[in-house]
């Protein structure tokens, strides 16, 4: 992948699913080596107890946000930890800012991330990726293409309910123009990637 595309924190949030990581991993491991991302794939496999934990990535920034999860998970409460992060609403900027600056950093992670989040006045930092605004454009996307039967499908109860819904209601021939374009390699590396992702290049899906 081109060196371009890690210039920037990427992942905020979004990462691999960490279940099988965390399925797999036995309790109280020597050393365990884990891919970073945006450290949600990290969290979980603290509560194995590793002895040792080493994280690595490409990206310097990935690592910062990262240590942010981290130095936040040792020095908050549940509640401070969520509202910290934006996993629930709640926290002001200056609360934010108050907090950040007692949480134990590296220096050059703390200097990186100061920048990051003068950059968005201090905002909770959970969907402040490129992945995760990329994410949020194609929702916009998706809620203006299928605009009233976005309101529809939230209410439905059962499952009963929603095969009624999808055989009588559904704008079936939008949803799948919506899947065929959003779901395009070339749109995804557009709108994910920035075209920075490498080409396939192999016969296997």
């Amino acid at each position: 992948m081109s060196e371009q595309y890690f210039k920037n924190l990427n992942y905020s949030m979004s990462n691999e699913d960490s279940e099988f990581e965390y399925a797999l991993l036995p309790e109280n491991s020597g050393h365990v080596l884990s891919i970073c991302g945006s450290g949600s794939r990290v969290v979980p496999l603290l509560a194995k107890k590793p002895k040792k934990l080493t994280l690595v990535d490409y990206s310097s920034e990935q690592l910062a946000i990262t240590q942010l999860r981290i130095a936040a998970i040792k020095q908050l409460d549940y509640n401070q930890y969520l509202q910290f992060l934006g996993y629930q609403d709640g926290m002001k900027t200056n609360s934010r800012y108050q907090i950040f600056m007692d949480l134990d950093l590296p220096e050059n992670s703390r200097a990186y991330l100061t920048k990051f989040f003068e950059q968005h006045e201090w905002s909770a930092p959970l969907y402040l990726g490129n992945y995760e605004k990329a994410l949020i454009k194609m929702s916009k996307i998706i809620r203006f293409t299928l605009g009233k039967h976005i309101q529809k499908l939230q209410k439905i109860k059962n499952q009963n309910e929603f095969l009624h819904y999808l055989e009588t209601d559904f704008p079936l021939k939008r949803w799948k123009l919506l899947v065929f374009i959003l779901g395009n390699s070339t749109f995804l590396n557009a709108i994910l990637y920035k075209g920075n992702h490498p080409n396939k290049n192999i016969e296997q899906s």
